[in-house]
């Protein structure tokens, strides 16, 4: 069975496209307009440009039909349908070292093991945009924050570990070791982007240009404890300030200095390489 890469590698959907827009003699306005007349919606001339440079990729509203349009398949962009069934777990699109764990389980999901692979079906694939690192440690600058890469997962899949819409969910790679053993470096945690802490949790923050992963309790007074998980690390309390001038400013009781700490997302699960 081959081994499937469960993110679109730029080259190759670059070269992909490339070569069935040739074969098939399309233009990129020609290519817009039969998007257009597929779904009801039209990319703009920069959007189709992008896509053919490399510089950016269709999300979940234009990739299947433009693999429909080219007469491409998944696995000529390097997926492949359905997810690999074993005895211990189920892997997102053949992503063979891979286990999805729930932060609140902090283990791999057994599933039935039937040995069979379920027929692929495209709308049952989501793209969940990657926006970068995430530091599970002093702090990473994550830059712009704008989607770097796109991870592939199946719809049934993600709907057996959250009732979060699969369209919502953002994903970012973690780097630092402040949350092992719970989650470690090159983990990818996949969250439901949100603007406060609602209640006890693994939460994304960014704190001033430094972006976070840790866990979060939410005090009376809107007080946050950051929690990690690795004892080499100490908790920190935050309390706002809002007399501040800049809105989601907090003092750190550590520390006595002020920053900002804004919440990006809530983690719901993530990945671990085996």
């Amino acid at each position: 069975m081959p081994r499937v890469k469960k993110v679109i590698d730029p080259e190759l959907f670059v070269r992909r496209v490339g070569e069935a827009m040739t074969r098939l003699g399309l233009t990129q306005e020609a290519l817009a307009e039969a998007i257009e007349a597929r779904i009801g919606s039209r990319p703009g001339q920069s959007t189709v440009s992008n896509w053919t440079r490399g510089e950016k990729l269709p999300g979940t509203k234009y990739l299947p039909v433009l693999v429909e349009i080219l007469g491409l398949s998944w696995s000529d962009l390097g997926l492949e349908g359905g997810a690999e069934r074993s005895g211990r777990v189920t892997r997102p699109f053949g992503a063979e070292r891979d286990a999805l764990v729930p932060p609140s389980e902090g283990r791999r999901l057994p599933v039935e093991r039937d040995g069979a692979r379920p027929e692929f079906d495209p709308s049952r694939i989501v793209l969940i945009p990657r926006v970068g690192h995430a530091s599970a440690g002093h702090g990473y600058d994550n830059g712009a924050g704008e989607a770097e890469r796109y991870d592939a997962f199946s719809r049934d899949e993600i709907a057996r570990l959250t009732n979060t819409n699969p369209d919502r969910l953002r994903s970012i790679k973690v780097v630092g070791d402040s949350m092992e053993p719970e989650i470690r470096a090159n983990d990818t945690v996949v969250y439901e982007p949100v603007q406060a802490v609602s209640d006890a949790g693994i939460y994304v923050l960014r704190l001033d240009d430094l972006v976070l992963v840790k866990k979060v309790q939410r005090f009376g007074g809107g007080v946050l404890e950051i929690i990690p998980v690795n004892p080499a690390y100490r908790s920190e309390m935050l309390r706002p300030l809002p007399e501040a001038d800049t809105p989601n400013t907090y003092r750190s009781e550590v520390t006595g200095m002020t920053c900002t700490c804004e919440v990006i997302g809530k983690v719901v699960f993530y990945l671990r390489p085996a």
